[in-house]
Order: structure tokens, then sequence, then C-alpha cells
């Protein structure tokens, strides 16, 4: 799917779920980053330890204030449930490992998620 941001708005209205209070954070700690890794290591059965090993091995690289990548997390109640990587240009973004904790899907939270990081 391509979405041209300069010419066209994006529209959430389909997605009308009634979300619990959320928060959406934008990844700047190790901890943070240790909890995305967490959430997106979950979406295996068993839990994926290579996901965690990547952005253990990384956060230095993915912490930098000059990195393309974006990571965002989301809260319901102080616990992170979802996640959402974004990479932004001039032009164009592309999201990546958005993540929703089993207990959690189908609730909309992934469609927020990717509502704030447009």
């Amino acid at each position: 799917m391509f979405i041209d941001l300069n010419i066209h708005s994006f529209e959430c209205s389909e997605f009308n779920f009634e979300l619990e209070l959320v928060e959406i954070r934008h990844v700047y700690t190790c901890e943070e980053l240790s909890e995305f890794a967490k959430i997106n290591a979950m979406s295996w059965d068993p839990i994926d330890v290579n996901v965690l090993d990547f952005y253990e091995q990384n956060q230095e690289l993915f912490l930098e204030e000059n990195c393309p990548l974006r990571f965002y997390l989301g809260f319901a109640d102080g616990i992170p449930i979802v996640t959402c990587e974004a990479s932004y240009d001039k032009d164009t973004v592309g999201f990546y490992n958005i993540c929703t904790r089993q207990e959690f899907r189908k609730r909309g939270y992934a469609s927020h998620i990717l509502k704030c990081a447009l």
C-alpha cells in the first residue's frame, strides 16, 4: 500500500473502536527500547530471543538522535501493549513491527499507534 502524504489525508473513521486510555510515546531510552523488543518478540511462540538480542545489540544506533528510524510504544494503564517502528524520509514513511500483545488485540490499538506515528 502506498499513501502519498502530500496529497492524501489518513482517515481512521473505519476504526471506530472504544479504546481504553492509551498513551503513545516515542522511544528514547534503553528501557523503552527493551519493552518495544519484548512486545515484538512475543509475536512468536515461543518468544523469539533473536528479536531481543537484535534490539539489545543495536540499541545505541537506534537511540541516536539522527537515526532515520523512530520507535513508538503504546501504553494502557501503564502497561506497554503496542509497538510501531517508522522510517521517515523527505517523501515517504514506512511502518514496520506493528505488534500488539495478544491479550490486547482486536481493540484498535495498532490502528491508533499508526495514526499517531503519521
